[in-house]
């Protein structure tokens, strides 16, 4: 008598075959199949046996036929130093009173004065060199209690801060020097998207050369005739080279309270590294 128990047990026996014994097993299968059918033990039809020991052929087939695998992974890049071309200059007004709502009165009035100034010079500048040239907003600002000894508030301080950026650096720096009670106190150079985007083009194209001519050499060291590239990535980086300095925040906070017009603020540009990078995995044939 043939049960069901001893049916599971051949199958799961086939599993381990090799393709050597695929068609003996076959040919076992089909002739349980018939004996199964007369004798009505068998709870599986025999279409269904007989589709386990075909993929157990397949499965036998695929694992005696799989290729070694013939995959390098590689790297490539790209860089080129650039100049800075975009200058941001943050200025600051601060002061205190002893009433909130006076001193925000007294700041807004010279955030006006100054956002009038600076916006009337940003409309000449573009006028003359583009969008870009310059640009003014408003940063950060606030009023703050102060507090004595007993906790109780003595005084109030405020601030408010103004933004000049663009490729007209002259320009900007003439604006962030004649804003007083506007003081400096940050500066900074940088890349503008336009030349960040277009270095980045340029290089993209150079490290996937680079690649390509790795792939190619790779290929030949290991004695293979060609290669496919199987995956890749491409990204880029921008390092930034030490700031330019400077004037000082005290040197245009005595400037202001001597009435200077005219300042010159002295600043100089400096360079980026601008990085491309492509890695990937190539298959050699």
């Amino acid at each position: 008598m043939i049960t069901s128990n001893k049916v599971i047990k051949t199958t799961s026996h086939t599993t381990t075959a090799t393709l050597n014994n695929v068609c003996s097993l076959r040919q076992r299968l089909i002739q349980a199949c018939q004996v199964s059918q007369s004798r009505q033990y068998w709870k599986l039809p025999s279409g269904v046996l007989l589709a386990l020991a075909l993929g157990t052929a397949s499965w036998a087939q695929a694992q005696s036929v799989e290729p070694p695998s013939r995959e390098v992974q590689l790297q490539a890049q790209a860089q080129v130093e650039v100049s800075e071309d975009w200058l941001q200059m943050r200025l600051s007004f601060r002061a205190t009173g002893s009433q909130a709502d006076v001193l925000q009165r007294n700041i807004n009035t010279e955030v006006g004065a100054a956002l009038k100034k600076a916006n009337q010079a940003m409309a000449n500048a573009q006028a003359a060199k583009g969008a870009l040239a310059m640009r003014v907003r408003t940063g950060g600002s606030g009023v703050y209690p102060k507090y004595d000894k007993q906790g109780r508030i003595d005084r109030w301080t405020g601030h408010a801060d103004l933004v000049l950026e663009g490729l007209d650096m002259a320009s900007i720096q003439q604006v962030a020097a004649n804003l007083a009670p506007f003081v400096l106190v940050s500066s900074g150079f940088s890349l503008s998207p336009t030349v960040t985007h277009k270095t980045e083009s340029e290089l993209m194209l150079e490290a996937i050369a680079a690649f390509k001519a790795k792939a190619q050499a790779a290929t030949k060291a290991f004695g293979y005739a060609s290669f496919e590239v199987a995956q890749v990535s491409v990204s880029g980086s921008v390092t930034a080279a030490p700031q330019a300095r400077s004037m000082g925040r005290m040197a245009m906070q005595a400037d202001a309270r001597h009435g200077a017009d005219n300042v010159s603020l002295d600043v100089q540009p400096g360079w980026q590294w601008v990085n491309v990078t492509v890695g990937g995995t190539v298959s050699m044939r």
